[in-house]
């Protein structure tokens, strides 16, 4: 039986996904981000592209590859805001920027962006702390921590 280039797409990327190896062989994770990237771009409608976009955004950071992670969580927060996993892609955004790019104003900007869309969400706490927190050394960061402990103070 003839299968269509989309359904061999399908079928390829669940064989990669379900291989217990992915995660631990960078080649074969980069195999598998080229092919969600690939089938995002030519089935956009497709009800998988949703689930394709997050997972590519996510490899892209496994294999320290911080800008095409940053970008692909752009637009999976912009193109799937309806999805309850469009909060955690905007915070990432800011975290890859921070930890992975050193990018601090640009951190700053995007967890402000993310308390401004979502001060209420149940990453808001996290947004807030890596605010206060955003390019500090780990003493400082510890220094910081010990003061708001012994001040009884448990926000960020």
């Amino acid at each position: 039986a003839c299968t269509s280039p989309k359904d061999e797409a399908l079928h390829k990327i669940k064989k990669i996904e379900d291989s217990d190896s992915t995660l631990n062989n960078p080649a074969l994770l980069e195999e598998l981000t080229a092919m969600y990237v690939d089938f995002i771009a030519k089935y956009p409608k497709d009800p998988n592209t949703c689930d394709f976009t997050f997972k590519a955004a996510e490899s892209y950071h496994m294999l320290s590859k911080f800008d095409d992670a940053i970008g692909i969580y752009d637009v999976f927060a912009k193109n799937y805001s309806k999805d309850k996993r469009a909060e955690h892609a905007l915070i990432m955004k800011a975290f890859v920027q921070e930890n992975g790019l050193q990018q601090f104003a640009k951190a700053r900007s995007d967890y402000e962006e993310f308390l401004k869309k979502y001060p209420n969400g149940e990453l808001a706490d996290d947004a807030r702390a890596a605010l206060n927190l955003i390019g500090k050394s780990d003493e400082d960061i510890i220094k910081f921590l010990k003061e708001k402990e012994a001040s009884g103070d448990s926000t960020m």
